[in-house]
């Protein structure tokens, strides 16, 4: 994006426990993904500001990590060419103040949850709610007396606005405690017990350190009569697709300091990323924004899968820094970044593929059908057009 800086994400580690000094940064640029890229001169900072003559450029930084004691440095690092492709259309950097959740500072883009769910140990409340020190904050409490019949009271918040495919950005950390399932996440109205509803949990963050990621719909039970309401939930049954917890590398206590969670999200794929470390990538065949747009949701919830709740967690608070989303720059142009993902994937597998007749190897005429595909794939990606 023109709109915000790219940021040089990576984990400086020394098998002695020596720290970083200062360490080498240079950004690239090139006119396409696999092509010859240049130094940007005096781009070498953690930081990147790209500018609007370079839109569908792709860029990548290269570090050279160094020791802060000794000065020795160690090889250098690429990161993954990345298209500068998004325009900012909507975002909240909280840089105001809020007491509650009611409070109209807050519900100019927010709508705060007032409820408790029978499938959470905590109710969601707007005094759980509020914006101060250029963060969201999302305030746990043990009550002295029970609370809708719950003993814990968490907050839950979702945005006024709609959004559909695009890339999605937040930075927070989690409040300190186990027990709570603390999420970014996007889902359509009235849940996703219905004709075209889904559910995209970017993270279900469990402290000090899990990132957790699931997708919800569902689908009619079978033998049902030609006339029955497809949108009851009572005629659906639920579906998901979860991924086993994250680790963030270098992450230890994720109540202590932001880390930033990231979804590209378009008609054929949705891609998951942890400070730049993709954590999931996955087809997309029922997350359809054509039939239903979202809302983006900050929840905490008292759960019991999420571990068990304990007074460490009263007044701790989960912070959001910002939450922003993107736009294709040039909606009607072809978005060629996913496809040059998938040439590169396919590339790498006909580079390590083991040729032969075993039952673990692939057949000649298959790898070569492959290359065929990758080539004809790439005459598309390369065609400016």
């Amino acid at each position: 994006t023109t709109d915000r800086p790219f940021h040089a994400g990576y984990y400086f580690y020394h098998r002695y426990g020596l720290e970083e000094g200062n360490s080498h940064i240079q950004w690239y640029i090139s006119d396409t993904r696999d092509g010859e890229y240049t130094a940007i001169p005096g781009a070498t900072e953690k930081d990147y500001q790209a500018t609007e003559d370079q839109m569908y450029k792709y860029v990548k930084f290269e570090v050279t990590p160094v020791v802060e004691k000794t000065g020795w440095t160690g090889e250098k690092v690429e990161s993954v060419p990345k298209q500068i492709k998004w325009k900012l259309t909507w975002y909240d950097e909280f840089d105001y103040e809020a007491k509650d959740g009611l409070d109209p500072n807050f519900t100019a883009k927010w709508t705060s949850d007032n409820s408790a769910p029978g499938h959470i140990l905590s109710a969601r409340l707007p005094k759980n709610v509020e914006v101060n020190n250029g963060s969201l904050k999302l305030v746990n409490h043990k009550e002295l007396t029970p609370v809708m019949g719950k003993d814990w009271t968490t907050g839950n918040c979702w945005t006024n606005d709609y959004f559909g495919y695009g890339h999605y950005e937040a930075r927070y950390k989690y409040a300190k405690g186990t027990g709570l399932n603390q999420s970014f996440w996007v889902i359509t109205d009235g849940g996703y017990m219905g004709e075209d509803l889904y559910e995209i949990d970017m993270n279900e963050g469990h402290y000090p350190r899990t990132v957790n990621t699931n997708i919800h719909w569902s689908v009619p039970l079978e033998g049902l009569p030609e006339d029955a309401d497809l949108n009851d939930s009572n005629n659906r049954q639920h579906q998901q697709d979860g991924l086993p917890g994250f680790i963030i590398p270098g992450a230890v206590d994720m109540s202590e300091e932001y880390h930033i969670f990231e979804m590209d999200w378009n008609e054929d794929e949705i891609v998951l990323y942890a400070d730049g470390y993709e954590y999931r990538r996955s087809v997309n065949e029922v997350c359809k924004a054509e039939n239903k747009k979202v809302r983006i949701y900050f929840s905490v919830a008292v759960l019991a899968w999420a571990g068990q709740i304990t007074d460490e967690s009263d007044g701790a608070k989960m912070e959001v820094d910002y939450v922003r989303y993107y736009q294709l720059s040039n909606p009607d142009a072809a978005d060629k970044e996913p496809l040059q993902d998938l040439i590169t994937t396919a590339e790498e597998l006909t580079a390590n593929a083991v040729v032969g007749t075993k039952l673990t190897n692939y057949p000649q005429s298959a790898v070569n059908r492959l290359n065929s595909a990758v080539s004809e794939a790439r005459l598309v990606a390369d065609n400016p057009d």
